[in-house]
C-alpha cells in the first residue's frame, strides 16, 4: 500500500469494473464500502480488496 489515499473513503457499486475499482482504491489506502446484486459477488469482492491490504 502506498498510502496515497489513506484516510479517504469509497462507495463502489457494481462488479467488473466497479470490483477493479474497489481494488485499486483499496491498495492506495482508501477504504471502499461495496455493493452489488449478489452476495456471493459481495462477498468475492470483499476478499479481493482485504487480499489487496485494504479495508472493506
Amino acid at each position: 500500500m502506498s498510502g496515497e489515499l489513506v484516510g479517504t473513503h469509497a462507495f463502489i457499486t457494481g462488479g467488473g469494473i466497479g470490483r477493479a475499482s474497489a481494488i485499486a482504491l483499496a491498495a492506495q489506502g482508501c477504504f471502499v464500502a461495496v455493493t452489488g446484486r449478489t452476495q456471493r459477488a459481495l462477498d468475492e469482492t470483499v476478499e479481493l480488496v482485504r487480499e489487496a491490504g485494504g479495508t472493506a
